[in-house]
């Protein structure tokens, strides 16, 4: 999970873009349908991310209800790349499986306005969380459903099994080794005293690491102890889910990382459970 946000930063793409992991890093791909609440973000202008992968994904999200996706903040942020603020750069995809067909279950939707969190900030990368208003509800079938959210705080556990998925790369190099389908990998969270430790050896004169506060009790990090398996490049704004009650459940929103797949740098992502009366809040007002 490297350097995610430094995807758009160093013209390699946002942190979340450049995290996307097992993209998603040491994953396995996921069958159509499989998830059917992973969402596809397509940026229409040119950037250097998409004009590499040759695909238009550049961003990956999840929906939470018919009409409303959640992804990350930096996604969505102008100043780290001009236009991904302008609603009309983005297609939403739902029920996308394979980047390069048309399987008839996709559904293209377009945003009717974006909320990014109030408080986001890029250095560090904070609150970064951006709920989508759809133009309208998507038609649920069995390749489009919402998923539930982790209300109970069980994904954000130390030591819970989890999954991440999404269209990222595969490895941090060479860029543009991304994947067409989703990829989905298990990690594990990480206790934070341990991440901070890892992170704290990031160069001091590395640009990146202006990004990275694995100290916040906002941020859980996520990965596995022998490396080999995180989101990477792309993978940004995808859910860090777990099974429980017999359906999966949101509990985080894949945020930055430094590198991919390395065991002492863990992935770091927007833990939902500090968030989710901001979420709950937006939507019933809108």
């Amino acid at each position: 999970m490297a350097a995610f946000h430094s995807l758009f930063v160093v013209c390699l793409g946002v942190a979340v873009l450049g995290r996307v992991a097992e993209g998603v890093v040491g994953g396995t791909p996921l069958e159509p349908g499989q998830w059917p609440f992973l969402v596809s973000l397509h940026f229409k202008p040119d950037h250097p991310f998409t004009n590499k992968t040759r695909q238009r994904h550049l961003c990956t999200g999840t929906l939470i209800r018919p009409q409303w996706v959640l992804t990350a903040g930096h996604c969505f942020d102008g100043e780290e790349w001009d236009g991904l603020q302008k609603k009309s750069n983005w297609i939403v995809m739902i029920g996308e499986h394979n980047q390069y067909k048309n399987e008839g279950t996709e559904q293209r939707m377009r945003i009717r306005k974006v909320f990014r969190h109030q408080n986001y900030t890029a250095r560090p990368l904070l609150q970064d969380l951006t709920l989508l208003k759809l133009k309208r509800p998507a038609v649920l079938s069995t390749h489009v459903q919402p998923i539930a959210l982790d209300t109970e705080g069980r994904c954000s556990e130390v030591g819970a099994n989890v999954s991440v998925a999404g269209w990222g790369q595969i490895a941090y190099r060479p860029l543009g080794w991304s994947m067409y389908i989703p990829l989905r990998v298990n990690i594990t969270v990480i206790e934070q005293d341990r991440c901070s430790r890892g992170y704290a050896a990031v160069p001091d004169d590395d640009p990146d690491k202006a990004f990275y506060a694995p100290e916040e009790d906002s941020v859980i990090c996520a990965g596995s102890p022998s490396g080999g398996r995180d989101a990477c490049l792309g993978d940004s704004g995808g859910p860090l889910a777990c099974y429980y009650d017999n359906e999966w459940h949101e509990g985080a929103v894949v945020s930055t990382g430094y590198n991919c797949g390395k065991a002492e740098y863990p992935g770091l992502y927007t833990k939902l459970s500090s968030y989710l009366d901001w979420i709950e809040h937006t939507i019933a007002r809108h």
